[in-house]
């Protein structure tokens, strides 16, 4: 029983590295619900119970005017009992939610992601999963060999020394940044493997028109591989086209921001730094998608050319099949005549004293039949626009 609740136990935790401001990362393990709840606590909003929000809404028994609906309408930062039900719907909408754990989760497999809540940013980027605060973040999945990695270019990233560009830049912009650098730098290091097999793959089709099953193997492998990639470019390149079409959540990720300045309501067209941050990634991975659909289609150009040389092949042995049956109608037309001067009946132009002349003058004539027979028959066939070529 110790053994199971272990086990158990176990299963319900996770592992992850917890960022510090200063770029310094120790290895934690908590429990997904308190992982939750450490997240909220960095939120502005400081709710005691989540419950009574939802209580609220869809009960319908209190008033608007009730004193405890406007406590918690203040504590949410809403003014005033107008849309109260719209207002708290948005907020329970861009709450943090347990769902939000399943997509940073490596135990559930999840789409590319990129969400904005009140107290976090919820990141699941090439295998990257990430919660971010406005003071610290959870990079989830530390024994993988990816993470590992990334949470090295991270910490480099908020080391940093601070120049004039991102002097003012906030933690979460910072963390973020790392994240996007070191799932870029990864399908840098993917492309980069995978490019110049493609050009060796191509340049021995090329070369002396050699289409050998391991060739065209090793090709059909390396266009898995690059359909596999390209999956991969478009989920990130997704993620952030979807981010940079909602201003409202773009304005969301301000964290900093709205912690310090509680009160404040930020304007969700305000939102240049960050837009800026998430397009220049976006540029880097288009051009890496664009190179990689270049290869694409230079894959799809060889198998064209590959199908027009094996159809080359094939017209030809139905050329020849075709001219193997003229030449054999023709020969069994000759056999005709051998056959009827084959039997057993004497035949007076041969009994005569020049009968061995007829009968070259008659071996003569179906040779000739034969052969100008079958180049009749050929210059048919080309009249009708098949080639012998």
């Amino acid at each position: 029983k110790v053994s199971e609740n272990q086990t158990t136990l176990r299963f319900n935790q996770l592992d992850f590295f917890h960022f510090f401001p200063d770029g310094s990362y120790e290895l934690r393990r908590l429990p997904r619900n308190q992982i939750l709840e450490e997240a909220r606590d960095s939120s502005v909003f400081q709710l005691q119970n989540r419950s009574e929000i939802k209580k609220l809404l869809y009960s319908g028994g209190k008033s608007e005017d009730d004193p405890e609906v406007r406590t918690i309408l203040q504590g949410l930062g809403i003014s005033g009992t107008k849309g109260m039900k719209k207002a708290l719907r948005m907020f329970l909408k861009n709450d943090l939610q347990a769902r939000d754990i399943r997509q940073v989760d490596p135990a559930f497999s999840a789409k590319p992601a990129l969400w904005a809540r009140h107290s976090a940013i919820v990141v699941s980027l090439e295998g990257i999963r990430a919660l971010i605060c406005y003071n610290k973040m959870f990079l989830f999945d530390p024994e993988n060999p990816k993470v590992a990695k990334a949470a090295k270019i991270i910490s480099h990233r908020l080391k940093t020394d601070p120049n004039v560009d991102d002097v003012f830049m906030p933690f979460e912009f910072k963390a973020l940044e790392g994240i996007l650098i070191a799932s870029i730098m990864q399908l840098e290091r993917e492309f980069a493997l995978l490019e110049p097999e493609f050009h060796d793959a191509l340049r021995q089709n090329l070369e002396g028109n050699r289409h050998t099953n391991k060739v065209m193997e090793q090709l059909r492998s390396n266009k898995q591989r690059l359909n596999y990639f390209q999956r991969q470019a478009s989920g990130i390149q997704n993620a952030l086209s979807a981010m940079l079409d909602e201003d409202e959540d773009m304005s969301h990720m301000y964290l900093t921001e709205k912690y310090n300045n509680r009160n404040a309501r930020r304007n969700p067209l305000d939102h240049d730094e960050i837009e800026m941050l998430l397009e220049s990634y976006l540029q880097v991975i288009d051009d890496i998608s664009n190179r990689a659909e270049l290869l694409d289609e230079a894959i799809d150009d060889m198998e064209d050319l590959v199908g027009l040389h094996l159809d080359t092949l094939r017209n030809r042995l139905i050329v020849f099949d075709l001219v193997t049956e003229l030449v054999t109608l023709c020969i069994g037309f000759s056999s005709l005549f051998t056959s009827m001067f084959g039997m057993n009946i004497a035949i007076p132009p041969f009994e005569s004293p020049n009968g061995r002349w007829w009968f070259v003058a008659l071996v003569i004539w179906v040779f000739g039949t034969t052969f100008g027979g079958t180049m009749f028959l050929v210059y048919l066939l080309r009249r009708q626009g098949l080639s012998f070529d």
